[in-house]
């Protein structure tokens, strides 16, 4: 009779304070949990020096970044200054490159395009007026840097022909010195031709077939601005065989 009493009182009191008892076993869970969190963190190994460096905080990794970023960044200014900063072609050799030094440091495939390219207008002209074609492409390949002087690429200009009283054709400027533009680079051959033979030789009979008594004229009437004009198209007469063309 006792036992069930006690049994009725306890069942009572659960049901009058079950709250206060579910909150006093949340505590009690709660603070379970925490001691064995820490227990758990006592027994962890120590971390090694890697890990501790991929726990870098993000920022220190930004910075590092930017560092890196910058130090590139310097070395760029650098380079691209180096490139900038290295002196002419002029001021290597010590003294101005003439257009026969220019020549000769133009890429082969340029010159070798040149000659094939004009190899039969100059012919022609050797046999419409008498000018040994190797002297026409020699003459051309020369002044006009083998198609790659600015006269050449802007007004067809292939023999730097001056202007004179009687053009009344298109001009062009260069060093503050007027030029003759063409329309095509044929009409420049034949200009050419022309200028020779009406206005440098008028009248004077050379043979075709003798481009070394052409070359010392061309230099003695100063036939253009190049120093010792006979020897540099001699050269490139000789170096390219283009005296075969004239027989």
């Amino acid at each position: 009779m006792s036992k069930s009493i006690a049994s009725t009182k306890v069942k009572g009191y659960l049901k009058s304070n079950w709250i206060k008892l579910g909150v006093v076993v949340l505590f009690i869970f709660i603070l379970m949990k925490k001691d064995l969190s820490f227990s758990v963190d006592l027994n962890a190994p120590e971390p090694t020096p890697m890990e501790e460096k991929s726990k870098m905080s993000p920022s220190s990794s930004k910075d590092t970044k930017k560092e890196i970023l910058s130090d590139n960044a310097r070395a760029g200014d650098n380079s691209s200054n180096t490139q900038l900063s290295v002196a002419p072609l002029d001021n290597l050799l010590g003294e101005k490159v003439e257009r026969s030094d220019k020549f000769w440091l133009i890429d082969e495939y340029d010159k070798e395009e040149f000659i094939n390219r004009f190899t039969h207008v100059a012919e022609n002209e050797q046999l419409k007026y008498g000018v040994p074609a190797s002297v026409i492409l020699a003459s051309g390949l020369l002044m006009s840097e083998a198609g790659n002087s600015g006269l050449a690429r802007e007004g067809n200009n292939y023999f730097a022909l001056p202007c004179t009283a009687d053009w009344l054709g298109k001009e062009g400027y260069s060093n503050s010195k007027c030029y003759r533009y063409y329309e095509n680079a044929w009409t420049s051959f034949r200009d050419n031709s022309l200028y020779l033979t009406t206005y440098l030789f008028p009248g004077k009979q050379l043979p075709a077939d003798d481009y070394k008594s052409w070359v010392a004229a061309l230099e003695q009437v100063k036939y253009g601005d190049e120093p010792n004009l006979a020897a540099q198209l001699s050269k490139i007469i000789s170096h390219y065989d283009l005296d075969e063309l004239d027989k």
